[in-house]
């Protein structure tokens, strides 16, 4: 519609030599945000949303107290949060479990300073 445009002849009277168009703004897009790129949801507020469009993996929408409970009794189906067994976390550097990757450092350090650099 913003393509609609007059040129008022200038021998009408008032008005000649003038224009006279149609200038509507656009309207930016909408952003709708769905549960494939993550939403935390606060209790009544109602949300629309598109479920299992993800391309792989399963998708869980639940209320957080449902999804804690079910962390913790995965947790104590493999012995830990609750249980007597330790979990061991591996922190990975450079594709390496950083404890093995920290090693030769900590040991030219040692022998730089002529004592161990580490207490335990």
């Amino acid at each position: 519609m913003n393509k609609i445009h007059f040129d008022i002849p200038s021998w009408v009277p008032g008005v000649g030599g003038k224009s006279i168009g149609i200038n509507i703004p656009k309207i930016p897009a909408a952003k709708i945000p769905r549960l494939a790129t993550g939403a935390v949801i606060p209790p009544n507020r109602e949300f629309l949303a598109v479920l299992g469009d993800q391309r792989s993996g399963t998708n869980i929408e639940a209320p957080l107290a449902t999804i804690k409970q079910a962390l913790v009794e995965a947790m104590q189906e493999i012995g830990g949060a609750g249980g007597n067994q330790p979990i061991q976390v591996n922190i990975m550097l450079d594709k390496k479990v950083l404890a093995r990757a920290m090693v030769s450092e900590v040991n030219d350090m040692t022998r730089q300073a002529g004592k161990p650099v580490l207490l335990l």
